[in-house]
């Protein structure tokens, strides 16, 4: 017999969500049969790029300044 999955409630802040989904098992509200993988290949950290960046120009300018 297949579970029932029951209907997410809605919420009147994101507060209140963040502590409905922080207390609740998200399997009675998905059917994980249904799920699907997802790839991002192109997906950069743009934050870590710009640390990356910032650095790489801070090592280069103390070797060659």
């Amino acid at each position: 017999m297949k579970p029932t999955i029951q209907i997410i409630p809605k919420f009147k802040t994101e507060s209140d969500e963040r502590k409905f989904w922080e207390q609740t098992d998200t399997t009675r509200y998905f059917d994980l049969s249904n799920f699907m993988s997802a790839n991002f290949p192109n997906l950069k950290n743009k934050k870590v790029d710009r640390k990356l960046a910032a650095l790489k120009k801070t090592v280069t300018s103390k070797e060659f300044g």
